[in-house]
């Protein structure tokens, strides 16, 4: 299932992973509703992209959701990221 809604740009941080020596990089947001923050772990081209606006930057996230699958184990795949102006 695919929604998009808006939320706002709090955070991004980036590390190696000790085990795997892979790169992470996750980004944070707080729903529209101000009262449930989130975090989305994506690629290095799309955390570049945020980390280069400001804290509380309004944005409209597209989501894949996977039902079935337990809140904050892979439930949901992040699509795009669209900056509101």
């Amino acid at each position: 299932m695919t929604v998009a809604g808006e939320s706002v740009f709090i955070s991004g941080s980036s590390g190696i992973n000790k085990e795997t020596q892979k790169s992470w990089y996750r980004l944070k947001f707080l729903d529209s509703d101000a009262d449930i923050f989130f975090v989305c772990f994506t690629d290095e081209e799309v955390y570049d992209f945020m980390v280069e606006h400001k804290k509380n930057t309004p944005v409209i996230l597209t989501m894949t959701l996977r039902p079935g699958i337990k809140a904050g184990k892979g439930n949901f795949e992040l699509k795009s990221i669209e900056i509101i102006k």
